[in-house]
């Protein structure tokens, strides 16, 4: 099943879903193998990454109360190259968070931790217990 999410005109999210159940009334989301790509806006910290795509084996939400869940297995890939992996992470409104073993990687940087806490408009990420990683500096 694929669904798609609009604001202001243009699709900001879009995905699919093995099985979907939404009730509209309550804005609850249940998914199954989800799927999901963010669209983000043009000038936004996030525009950096280009298009973010998510993927879960479960996935349950309330709309309008911006909370969530998804878990099994979640991954994420961004254009620009960044990719993720944890086995669980909650959504509440301006934070994504999680206190699985999570892998990050990307241009410049590998980095793995015991759990995250994420800002969802970019601006912020931390990882905790454990971090290790590398970071590569820009040649000058």
């Amino acid at each position: 099943m694929a669904f798609a999410r609009t604001a202001d005109g243009r699709v900001t999210a879009r995905g699919t879903a093995a099985n979907l159940d939404y009730r509209r009334a309550g804005g609850q989301l249940n998914a199954e193998v989800a799927n999901m790509e963010l669209v983000p806006q043009s000038g936004s910290r996030l525009a950096a990454f280009g298009l973010l795509r998510f993927a879960a084996p479960h996935a349950t939400g309330e709309l309008q109360a911006r909370h969530g869940n998804a878990w099994g297995g979640v991954r994420f890939k961004s254009t620009r190259g960044d990719r993720g992996a944890t086995d669980a992470v909650e959504y509440d409104g301006d934070l994504i968070h999680g206190d699985q073993p999570v892998a990050l990687s990307g241009p410049g940087y590998v980095m793995n931790g015991h759990g995250l806490v994420m800002r969802t408009d970019g601006s912020s990420l931390s990882l905790s217990h454990g971090v290790t990683g590398t970071l590569q500096s820009e040649a000058k």
